[in-house]
């Protein structure tokens, strides 16, 4: 990826997470990303293109991811790398992660796609764990990462650790 193609994405990233996909031109974009208007329209055609190039970089992030919980064996350390997730999300990843959950109240078109593999994963982990129902059991859990995940991104929860080692407890996943 060329230097002035990242500068865009970072700006695109940065003005569509702050402000919203729906008001932030291609022309505040080149702006922040000192690039010319036209330079955008080269690399990604039009503002969609901008958000398919960012949404499809999210999804090799989330993919590298997921690759990295199937490579551990033990299926509760498994589920902890899960839930830890909102402890470890960097300010790059939370830029992402604003915009996806913003998209999901303004798309159908991009909504869900980023988690169809941790959900996958997620289901066999749970059926490994000998849950009675994985499928069901993998929907609450969803859920209840998607609340949490929305409380980090919107609220940054003071006691967030104290709230993870709730969630951990919920799946026997802690001593108390």
């Amino acid at each position: 990826m060329t230097k002035k193609r990242a500068q865009i994405l970072d700006s695109a990233l940065e003005m569509f997470s702050t402000h919203g996909f729906s008001m932030s031109s291609t022309a505040k974009i080149a702006k922040n990303a000192a690039v010319s208007e036209a330079l955008i329209f080269r690399h990604f055609t039009n503002k969609e293109g901008l958000l398919d190039a960012l949404i499809e970089q999210g999804n090799q992030m989330v993919e590298d991811y997921v690759a990295h919980l199937t490579s551990i064996e033990d299926a509760s350390e498994r589920l902890e790398n899960m839930i830890d997730i909102a402890n470890e999300m960097s300010e790059e990843n939370r830029k992402f992660w604003k915009l996806i959950y913003s998209l999901k109240w303004q798309s159908e078109e991009h909504g869900n796609t980023v988690s169809e593999s941790m959900k996958a994963l997620c289901k066999s982990t749970l059926k490994e764990l000998g849950y009675k129902k994985p499928k069901l059991e993998t929907e609450v859990f969803m859920i209840l990462m998607d609340g949490l995940m929305t409380a980090v991104l919107l609220r940054k929860p003071k006691k967030l650790s104290a709230i993870v080692h709730a969630v951990k407890a919920q799946y026997g996943l802690t001593e108390d």
